[in-house]
Parts: C-alpha cells; structure tokens; sequence
C-alpha cells in the first residue's frame, strides 16, 4: 500500500457553548481551480447561510476503523484508501512518488557554514547521533541552508534549513535538520508526513542584490534571518561541492497519537539519501549573517552563531529516494 498508517476517526466537540447565531439568504460562486477542485461538487442549490460565534473544546479523537492490508477492500465507487498518495482524497496534498523518488531542481541554493557553542548544539540531537565537528574552542559547525527548488508533485517552493553535521551508525555522515521553513503547503506536507522534515510555514527567499548573494527569513510580517555572501567570488572545487549536496539528511519523523495525550503514534529517526546529483555551478565566498530573536524561528538562541563563509551551488537535478528509518523509538 501507497500509506504507512490509514485511519478514520471522530472528534466530537466538548464544552460548546453559543454566543450568538444567525441565519439567512446566502449566494455562493465555486471557481474551478485544479489544486482545490471545489468548483467540481454538483452544488443544486444554496438553500440558506448560517453565522455562529460559539466557544469550543476540540478533545482527542477516536479511531472508529484501522485500514489494514489485506484487510479491506474498496466499494464499488468508494476511494481505494491504502493506496491513496496523501489527504484529502478529493484532491492529494502532493502527488504519489515514481519509482525514481520525489525529483528535485534546485535552481539556487546557498549554504553558510557557521559555528555555535557544541554543548547547545548537542542538547538538540536524539541520543543516537553524536556532532561530526567540535575544535578547541568548544564551537561546532552548523549550515544555514537557503534554497529555491521546484520538485515532482510539489511544484515550486522556497526552503531554509538549519542542519548540523553529525556521525551515526558507527561513523557515517549526515546533516540532521532541526529546523526547516517552507513556504508552499505541499512541500510542508510531503516534508513531514512522508519524511518527517521539522516544517514550519514562512518565507524564505534568495536573490542577487547587485554584488551580493542575499538571503532572507521571514515569519508572519516579521525578518528574523538575513545572510549574505559574495556573489561568485571564488570556484568551488567538484569534490567538495557534491560532498555537501550529496550528503544525506537525518530527520526526526514525529506524529501525535490520536487518542493518547502527550503520546507519539510514530516517532522514528529517518535518513534521506540524494541520487542523481547534477551541479550546474558551485561557488565559495566570505559570508555573514545576521539573527533576530523569534519564538517560532528560535536561530538567534544558538549561542556563538558566526558565519565562516558560504557557498552557492546551481543544481540541474537531484532526487530523494525513499527514506529509510534508522531507529524506530515506538518499538
């Protein structure tokens, strides 16, 4: 099946008390839109429109059936539940992957090596990964990522990424992602759901100013991160460019128990492997950036954050395979 986990669940509201409600004539006008194919219900007839203010409690859940392989067997007319590629099944959040994986093209992408006090950055990883790099000033090395990408079954999307290099299974090298912004609903989902990326929504962007390679995060209205290189300074050599690209990425998939309070349904250390590489260009250059305390975008709070210098990389393609989970923390 296309799902890890299939359920149907009820919620039923607690503690509803009505403040004040209203009813009367209403119109409605469905535009057709393929990503939202609202327009597509066979509405009749709008009968009347209903206005309710009312103060509520949205409890936990309950699971009413457990879609399991082998198991169940679509209706006639019904949707095929356990391979369907995401919710809603009306129109899929993303598009189910091909047998190459989710394709990326990263037209620009921009990572700044920085260093951060080790014994912080430390207290952010699972126990089961240990920092790549701590030197003699007790800092390690964290990247600030900036990407403009456009992906199979995803579309165009803006992306940042705070990743740290870490050492697991004995020695192997990643990049473990503890904080990602996105600004496109689909990459958010697929990120999460399917590979369990930390996405938080916001607005990334990445531009040449003149000179300069400019990079900036907001949250809401607000800047909390702007980082800067030199625009095409300096070569970067081939080696060490698809070394950093290619490097795979560990992230920490957690989604909450429908019905268990404070309770994971799953929790699982995932890598993600690149294939299929193509660099374009890659660059290196002196870089600096510049953190604004947030609460949603906590980057401000890793202590010591320095910018060492960048590098800009032109990727024609690049494709992620499916994720293998390297610790399962449910079992």
């Amino acid at each position: 099946s296309a799902l890890e986990r299939a359920q149907l669940v009820r919620y039923r509201l607690r503690g509803v008390a009505v403040q004040e409600a209203w009813r009367g004539a209403a119109r409605l006008k469905l535009n057709p839109l393929v990503s939202a194919p609202i327009a597509d219900l066979p509405v009749q007839e709008v009968v009347n429109g209903t206005h309710i203010r009312a103060n509520l409690t949205l409890p936990l859940g309950e699971v009413m059936y457990r879609y399991k392989e082998g198991e169940f067997t679509p209706s006639a007319g019904r949707p095929d539940v356990l391979n369907a590629p995401a919710m809603p099944l009306i129109s899929p959040s993303y598009a189910a992957a091909s047998r190459r994986g989710t394709e990326l093209s990263r037209d620009s992408m921009m990572m700044l090596r920085c260093t951060a006090d080790a014994k912080f950055i430390a207290s952010l990883l699972p126990h089961e990964l240990q920092l790549d790099v701590c030197n003699s000033t007790g800092a390690t090395d964290v990247y600030l990522s900036f990407t403009s990408s456009h992906g199979s079954g995803i579309g165009a999307y803006s992306n940042f990424r705070c990743l740290v290099p870490v050492r697991f299974n004995g020695g192997e090298r990643a990049l473990f992602n503890v904080l990602c912004v996105s600004d496109s609903s689909a990459a958010i989902t697929l990120g999460r759901e399917r590979f369990g990326e930390p996405h938080k929504f916001g607005h990334p962007s990445l531009r040449v100013v003149n000179d300069t390679l400019v990079a900036e995060l907001h949250y809401g209205k607000r800047r909390v991160l702007t980082g800067s290189m030199l625009y095409k300074s300096a070569k970067l050599d081939a080696a060490t460019a698809y070394e950093l690209v290619q490097r795979p990425q560990l992230n920490l998939r957690v989604l909450p128990s429908v019905t268990n309070f404070g309770r994971n349904s799953i929790a699982q250390l995932v890598l993600l492997r690149y294939d299929d590489v193509d660099i374009g260009e890659a660059y290196t250059a002196p870089a600096r950036i510049a953190a604004l305390p947030h609460v949603h975008v906590p980057v401000a709070d890793l202590p010591g954050l320095r910018a060492t210098d960048g590098y800009y990389f032109r990727i024609n393609n690049v494709s992620i395979d499916s994720a293998t989970v390297v610790h399962d923390y449910t079992l």
